[in-house]
């Protein structure tokens, strides 16, 4: 009591020894937090990589891990903010390069680069998942499948968060990406084989490229221009949609059931929505159906879209189910056509990778 006693500010030795027992319980605390965030991310790891925790558990990685550990991994605090990034990260490379590695067994991809002539983007960097570049691809396929300057393809780092869906929807995440952008870089390869033949057959090198002439050259399925002004082809023909209305809006037809929804119609469309919700509902709905809803249909109902959607379901099989969703519920494809399509890609496929 000495020190309060003389009016001084401080502690008693009993009290010295409860401030010490205090702080030393704190960073056991401390520690077993820490330790805890890092039981929480093992699992996670194990999940999304097939890595048994990064070799610190002994066995395979159970789907059990991800939902026993995923309370204590959301009450964990901040440090799994970053470690959502950098695992994220982490597991996309990981997914992705071993879609490299799986592809190459595939001999229609067997001779791409796929390491050299790829680039992983941080979030942000990139809208998409991943995509193809008609520039780079040139240069792989024009200098016998040397890699320079620009790269074919780009995957954007997720984060695990973002991933673990994924995961669910797609059988093998990256495998799928890589199969899908590799078809892409095929068809516009088979797509300049066809119309520059005699240039640049000699700078393939490979001698698997699909085409078959006909009397004004060489062709192979109707070509499709992209963006950049490349040309490519398809292994198949693709079908109409049988089941397309399926996939637009109620609001794209009248009472009658007609599609009001096509350019020629699309103010019959506006007239119909104003009158039953007014003309800023209007508006508004007509701003997502045309610069959202219908961009995306655009983009998806692409030949070269669709059947790289084909290559991932007949590679990976229809529980793949980001390509499937796509072909059956946002486009309209019936699934007997989905089938159909997967068998005529896989029979044109074998006749010219083997």
């Amino acid at each position: 009591m000495m020190n309060r006693a003389l009016g001084g500010g401080g502690l008693t030795a009993q009290e010295h020894r409860e401030t010490s027992k205090q702080k030393a319980q704190a960073e056991r605390e401390d520690v077993d937090l820490q330790q805890r965030r890092r039981q929480a991310i093992l699992p996670y790891l194990e999940f999304t990589t097939g890595v048994p925790a990064m070799g610190e558990r002994n066995r395979e990685p159970r789907l059990a891990d991800f939902l026993l550990t995923l309370p204590m991994a959301i009450g964990v605090g901040k440090g799994l903010e970053r470690a959502d990034d950098v695992v994220g990260a982490y597991a996309t490379r990981k997914s992705v390069r071993k879609g490299f590695e799986e592809a190459a067994k595939d001999p229609m991809f067997a001779g791409i680069p796929f390491e050299e002539a790829s680039q992983f983007v941080k979030r942000g960097g990139m809208d998409a998942l991943a995509s193809y570049s008609p520039s780079g691809g040139r240069k792989m396929f024009q200098d016998a499948m040397v890699v320079s300057g620009k790269p074919a393809f780009k995957f954007r780092e997720r984060t695990l968060s973002e991933l673990l869906p994924e995961f669910i929807r797609r059988k093998k995440y990256g495998e799928s990406l890589v199969r899908h952008e590799g078809r892409h870089y095929m068809q516009n390869l088979e797509g300049a084989s066809n119309i520059y033949y005699d240039k640049l057959a000699p700078s393939f090198g490979r001698g698997t490229v699909p085409t078959i002439k006909s009397a004004k050259g060489y062709t192979n399925r109707p070509l499709q221009s992209g963006a950049a002004g490349e040309e490519y082809s398809t292994l198949i023909n693709i079908p109409s949609m049988k089941n397309w209305k399926k996939a637009f809006p109620k609001k794209a037809f009248d009472s009658k059931g007609t599609y009001i929804g096509g350019r020629d119609k699309r103010p019959k469309m506006v007239e119909q929505l104003t009158k039953k919700h007014g003309a800023s509902y209007a508006k508004k709905y007509m701003d997502w159906y045309e610069n959202s809803f219908l961009k995306r249909q655009e983009y998806l109902s692409e030949p070269i879209e669709i059947e790289a959607r084909i290559e991932e379901i007949a590679s990976l099989g229809k529980k793949n189910l980001g390509a499937y969703s796509d072909l059956v519920n946002d486009l309209g494809f019936s699934k007997q056509q989905v089938k159909d399509m997967v068998s005529d890609y896989t029979k044109e496929k074998m006749k010219f990778y083997k």
